[in-house]
């Protein structure tokens, strides 16, 4: 059977078959899909951690507005497959409980919308001066039942830059860059891997890290626990990655003691906004719908296998194992996160149809 993804030269009449046609229709849609999931709106070109977050205050909010964090949407007792791969956060003022529990929304939300909202990493908001003593402040907090502004002072976010003046005014600010929980720097040590429970406090899967900066024993180092609740059920943060990181968080973890079992406190980190990009050879042959494996080299040369879906290829085609490298990215479906092949020099085969 001719080849339906035939090139045409110059001055050739066009003629497109159907199947060819639809294939090229089912490949656009697919990509479409994919790169909806990365339009991050107003604020796509900070490196920001973004959520859902449903807007529960009782008004309309415009955007970079504030609301508080009270708790999901869908709890676990809701709907375990809900909490764990589609969590929404609920939205409402904010008040004495938020000092570091909330977000800042990127787009406007009605009442009772869900919209996107920057919960860790560079945002756009209003500020406000706050006590006479706090105008030189750096960092900035919520005002209990303003959703509008945040007011300068001892807060979890870190003031960048913003406009002159006493009054609201524009600013750039960094969430989690103020308080006890900042964003710092660091190395994976020991590789960490997609907890199997994210509502566990620590969370499994962590590894060890080393913050840029920190000292430890250059004899025996006790390298910080590290976790990260963004990555693919196959994926790693393999030895030698570099990471940005937000904590210390404490935790509880039981320890067995002599004839008993003890919950003792645990300090921990969380890797945040994690690129979830690979180029690498596909090891086997794959069809549209199925799932291969690649390999991850860490700063030892230690091989780690990952698997990645073929979801966006052209119907009756497959990638070549082993033929060249490929462009892997993170996608969420309603199933969970997963790795999807979404590019490359396309060494595939057309399969005849009968």
């Amino acid at each position: 059977m001719a080849n339906l993804f035939q090139k045409v030269k110059p001055g050739d009449p066009l003629k497109i078959p159907a199947t060819t046609y639809n294939a090229m229709v089912d490949a656009a849609a697919a990509m479409s899909n994919l790169r909806r999931d990365v339009n991050l709106g107003a604020a796509k070109n900070f490196p920001s951690h973004y959520i859902l977050v449903k807007n529960c205050s009782g008004e309309d909010i415009d955007s970079f507005g504030i609301l508080g964090i009270d708790g999901p949407v869908f709890g676990p007792d809701d709907s375990l497959d809900s909490f764990k791969y589609d969590l929404i956060l609920k939205g409402v003022k904010p008040d004495g409980s938020h000092n570091s529990k909330y977000v800042v929304i990127q787009e406007p939300a009605t009442k009772d919308s869900i919209v996107r909202a920057c919960a860790i990493g560079v945002t756009v908001a209003k500020i406000k001066d706050g006590d006479e003593d706090e105008g030189e402040s750096e960092t900035c907090q919520i005002v209990v039942g303003e959703t509008k502004f945040l007011k300068k002072g001892n807060g979890r976010a870190t003031i960048l830059w913003s406009e002159e003046g006493s009054e609201e005014k524009w600013a750039v600010v960094m969430l989690g860059g103020g308080g006890s929980t900042s964003t710092q720097y660091a190395m994976v040590m020991e590789a960490i891997s997609q907890p199997s429970d994210v509502t566990a406090d620590p969370p499994d899967g962590l590894g060890k890290i080393r913050i840029l900066g920190k000292k430890y024993d250059s004899v025996n180092p006790e390298y910080d626990d590290c976790g990260c609740l963004e990555l693919a059920d196959s994926e790693k943060l393999v030895k030698g990655a570099s990471v940005t990181v937000i904590g210390p968080f404490e935790g509880e973890e039981e320890e067995e003691g002599e004839g008993e079992t003890e919950n003792k406190k645990k300090l921990y980190y969380l890797a945040v906004g994690t690129r979830g990009e690979y180029y690498a050879k596909i090891k086997e042959d794959v069809e549209l719908g199925e799932t291969a494996t690649f390999d991850v080299k860490d700063s030892d040369g230690t091989l780690h296998e990952f698997s990645a879906s073929a979801m966006t290829l052209p119907q009756n085609t497959k990638i070549l194992g082993n033929a060249s490298s490929f462009n892997i990215k993170r996608h969420r479906t309603d199933e969970g996160m997963i790795l999807v092949i979404v590019g490359g020099p396309c060494p595939i085969e057309i399969e005849e149809e009968e």
